[in-house]
């Protein structure tokens, strides 16, 4: 039951959590950019797994130098 909750399902869920337009999350999949698969027409992603990729990506920008700064 746990992980019935942890699902997103459709565009606009996923859309939601991620702070993205449904076109947004259809680009960033169709690049594979974001850990969803496809059921059917709709796109799933477990809520879980798309926090801990959008955290390191996060963690993967670089920090700015003083040259980018000014």
């Amino acid at each position: 039951m746990a992980e019935r909750l942890d699902v997103l399902v459709g565009a606009k869920a996923i859309a939601a959590f991620c702070n993205m337009t449904p076109d947004q999350v259809y680009h960033q999949f169709r690049i594979k950019a974001l850990p969803l698969k496809k059921q059917g027409e709709l796109l799933i992603g477990s809520k879980a797994v798309l926090a801990k990729h959008l955290c390191a990506s996060v963690e993967e920008v670089p920090e700015p130098t003083s040259a980018e700064e000014a």
